[in-house]
């Protein structure tokens, strides 16, 4: 394969040496490839590539052994939010960086003192995750009130913490803490010689990660031949036809369609807002939706090994108990602690990728609506599947709205609600003057005093 190398230091950073390759079409493989052959021919240095895609995405530095690592979008979004084809599988042109590996006495700066910052970064996988309170060392100290180029003591652990957010930090060696924090993500760090590094240990589990409720089985078989399913639930075996089994998946589709709640016979002064075109604007998301039949399965929690939220419908514990999972996200985000319902039935309907499609394909066409005809068979045809999951992000997007406001909400009527405000003070929303016109955006309808006698009547005066 015919292709260019172009060799030069970095003019901002000197120690830094790049290679740029162009002028062909290089797969992912044959990139880490390259990368690893680096590593592995100069081991005392460290190696970083950098991927095209609307700007230059850089992978982690890895030496010696190491991986060589790629930037992929499914290490920062959420894998339902992305085109099949987000990552590419070729690049027409690459870069890798060369440098001297930094001294092994924690990877710290002598001159800065930063092996803690340096740490923090590789707890976090990669500099995107990083919270913005620690997103560089002068950040971190000028909070703690420590000169640029100061150590970090040991005693200031606690205010650390507080910074890195979720993150629980122990440390061991010349100096021992054991971190009060209940956070799952937990590392332990070693402090020798006056600078940090981290305590490596990939098999380390946190115990709040470990499930001890007992798995119960469930496994499914569709005959379509004779238009049967058979199910097995680890004790006995039950025959249903596909019609029957149909019929459970309607009723979970069902019941997760509602999005309206109210402050049974609130009377009082408020104003109402509304969402303009909440739903065309969730359209252009490239979010994927369901088109084919969904697979029932017995989980223990609605995320995968990686993090990322299963794509499906889940029995947890609420009212109806099904609930989508990107209103589980939006709830875990709140703080919510989100078990499934283990009652030796199916407690998840799980939409891989081949029964899912992106949104931007399906409402491409302006005259695209849904358009239940049969109310008694919310199952027939394809798209009806859709309706929950659209809901759903009007549903994580009107919460996200109304946070800030939360004490004041008296009624939600899908994308629309009411504020309880006082009349002689301003709107508690400023809403945009092209706000009817503006997708997503907030516009005023009207206000007064009014009674909310239920989500579906109101009473204006």
């Amino acid at each position: 394969m015919a292709y260019s190398k172009i060799a030069r230091a970095l003019p901002t950073r000197l120690d830094i040496k790049e290679l740029q390759y162009l002028g062909a079409r290089f797969s992912r493989g044959a990139i880490a490839k390259l990368g690893q052959r680096f590593q592995f021919q100069y081991p005392i240095h460290k190696f970083q590539i950098l991927l095209l895609y609307e700007n230059w995405k850089p992978g982690k530095w890895t030496s010696g052994n190491e991986s060589a690592s790629l930037f992929s979008l499914l290490d920062h979004y959420d894998e339902s939010q992305l085109p099949d084809d987000a990552d590419p599988d070729y690049f027409e042109r690459f870069i890798i960086y060369m440098r001297d590996a930094p001294p092994t006495a924690g990877g710290c700066n002598r001159k800065l003192n930063d092996c803690l910052y340096e740490y923090l970064k590789h707890i976090y996988g990669t500099f995107s995750k990083i919270l913005k309170t620690i997103k560089k060392s002068e950040y971190i100290k000028k909070v703690l009130g420590l000169n640029r180029n100061a150590p970090v003591p040991v005693s200031y652990m606690d205010k650390v913490e507080q910074l890195a957010g979720s993150l629980a930090l122990n440390i061991v060696g010349d100096s021992t803490r054991i971190s009060k924090s209940k956070s799952d993500r937990c590392a332990t760090l070693i402090l020798s010689e006056g600078h940090y590094s981290l305590a490596l240990n990939p098999r380390r589990l946190h115990p709040s990660k470990l499930d001890r409720k007992q798995k119960s089985p469930f496994v499914y078989r569709e005959d379509g031949v004779n238009n049967v399913v058979t199910i097995y639930n680890g004790k006995t075996v039950k025959s249903l036809t596909v019609g029957q089994f149909q019929k459970v998946k309607a009723k979970w589709i069902s019941d997760v369609m509602l999005i309206i709640w109210a402050n049974n016979e609130w009377q009082d002064y408020g104003r109402q807002y509304d969402v303009t075109s909440l739903y065309p604007s969730i359209q252009q998301l490239n979010a994927n939706f369901p088109i084919r039949r969904g697979k029932f399965q017995t989980l223990s929690d609605f995320v995968d090994h990686r993090g990322y939220a299963l794509y499906g419908l889940f029995h947890a514990k609420n009212k109806r108990g099904i609930y989508i999972f990107i209103n589980l996200q939006r709830a875990k985000k709140l703080g919510l602690n989100i078990q499934l319902i283990q009652d030796r039935k199916p407690n998840t309907l799980i939409y891989d990728r081949e029964a899912r499609i992106l949104g931007t394909v399906i409402f491409r066409s302006d005259q695209w609506r849904f358009q239940f005809t049969n109310p008694g068979n919310p199952f027939k045809g394809e798209y009806p599947r859709i309706a929950p999951f659209l809901l759903a992000y009007g549903r994580k997007t009107t919460s996200e709205l109304l946070k800030p406001y939360k004490d004041k909400v008296q009624r939600i009527h899908t994308d629309g609600f009411i504020l309880k405000e006082q009349p002689d003070s301003s709107a508690l929303i400023t809403c945009p003057e092209n706000a009817s016109k503006a997708l997503k955006a907030l516009k005023f309808e009207t206000a007064g005093y009014c009674h909310v006698k239920n989500a579906n009547k109101v009473i204006w005066t």
